[in-house]
């Protein structure tokens, strides 16, 4: 973070975005949990340098869309007490006046609402992607991180061989007041998933990029992590076809 600043001082870096009025919002990607995801120990640190520059603990909120998969990360055992790690279906749910709506596939309900923590209490947030392949999008980056983590309803962009994922995650991910409440993102490249994402429980699949990125443009931490994830993949098809990597 200090060298992405330039600051000597760790505080200082994050008191460039942060300060003791805010209620900050960090958006985890726990999909692929436990093989990868963003890891509980980087995402306590996250937590200690707000408090360490005066963001209250109970005014930080670990969270995601949906819940499925955060209770087996364990975040709850690394993170700051008060700390709170939430999902909609645990607080607020989805704002029923902030959507998208688009038809792709014939279905029915052509809506995405945004949730409900992001206007109704988040001054600003921290998107936390994780490296890792994504068999509709490419990559699960910065950018579909801000638009699929943060609304409902959007599974229905990519329907077997078909999708629509690329234009959708833009749509998306310039909607107000998400767009600018997402002033840092953070991309954990520690280990990640280069193949049949973002949910393989294979581990020929994984890697150790052992690589952080930080950032205020997600398309620039995208472009990285895109270029990442297609030297893994020419590695890993030159080891199957019998070549060495």
């Amino acid at each position: 973070m200090a060298a992405f600043t330039g600051d000597k001082d760790l505080r200082e870096s994050w008191a460039r975005f942060f300060n003791t009025q805010d209620f900050v919002g960090i958006k985890i990607n726990c999909s692929g949990a436990l093989g990868a995801m963003w890891m509980p120990g980087v995402v306590a640190e996250v937590a200690n340098n707000l408090i360490a520059v005066g963001v209250k603990p109970t005014n930080i909120v670990i969270h995601e869309r949906g819940g499925g998969q955060i209770p087996l990360a364990h975040y709850k055992r690394f993170v700051p007490a008060g700390t709170r790690v939430e999902w909609a279906n645990t607080w607020l749910g989805h704002v029923p006046d902030v959507y998208v709506e688009a038809k792709f596939y014939g279905e029915d309900d052509t809506r995405s609402y945004l949730i409900r923590m992001v206007t109704a209490h988040f001054t600003k947030s921290i998107n936390v992607p994780n490296v890792k392949d994504h068999g509709a999008s490419g990559v699960t980056g910065c950018l579909r991180k801000i638009a699929y983590g943060e609304f409902g309803n959007v599974a229905r962009s990519h329907y077997k061989s078909k999708t629509e994922t690329l234009k959708f995650i833009g749509t998306l991910a310039r909607v107000e007041p998400l767009r600018s409440r997402t002033v840092l993102n953070i991309m954990d490249g520690l280990r990640g998933v280069w193949h049949v994402g973002p949910f393989s429980r294979d581990k020929r699949y994984r890697f150790c990029p052992k690589q952080m990125e930080f950032g205020t443009d997600p398309v620039a931490i995208d472009r990285f992590l895109t270029d990442l994830i297609d030297n893994k993949r020419k590695q890993g098809a030159r080891f199957r076809s019998g070549s060495a990597i």
